[in-house]
């Protein structure tokens, strides 16, 4: 398979996931890791919730800069970093969580009910998730002969700035 295809097939494979393992960061140094549910469009935009009560959400009003794992199953598994950005627009707003609720119910996972909903902590935080870096770790045809990296940069590494 070319790069092409295996890039091709690690962002598809990526769009269809919808959990991920996110971890924040306290600003005194305080980490903590989650499960979220996630949806993302083509462009690799991606959005997830949390409740404003939580220990994640108060870490993101600190420091919004994240860690994050997806799928830890084959064909892939993703790792990247980014910043999490609170939606304030309520148009915005409702369309990730119309996609999130889309993503729940039609997901690998049918008809999942995220954790998120059980939670009595506030009212729901919506992020849009800026990567500065995405990459695929290929867990079928990595082996210690291939001459091809394992990994398959999705959005290559972007300075704060960007």
């Amino acid at each position: 398979m070319t790069s092409a295809a295996r890039r091709r097939q690690a962002k598809r494979t990526f769009l269809a996931n919808h959990l991920m393992s996110i971890a924040t960061c306290s600003k005194k140094g305080r980490p903590h890791a989650a499960v979220v549910l996630y949806a993302a469009d083509q462009d690799l935009k991606f959005y997830f919730a949390t409740k404003v009560r939580t220990r994640k959400a108060r870490n993101l009003r600190e420091n919004p800069r994240v860690a994050f794992v997806a799928g830890l199953e084959p064909p892939f598994s993703f790792q990247g970093e980014g910043r999490a950005i609170l939606i304030s627009a309520a148009a915005e707003r409702q369309n990730a969580l119309a996609k999130l609720a889309q993503a729940a119910a039609n997901g690998v996972w049918k008809n999942f009910w995220p954790p998120i909903l059980g939670l009595r902590a506030g009212e729901y935080a919506v992020y849009r998730l800026k990567p500065m870096r995405l990459r695929a770790l290929d867990l079928q045809n990595a082996k210690i002969s291939n001459r091809l990296s394992s990994f398959i940069e999705l959005i290559e590494w972007r300075s704060r700035r960007s």
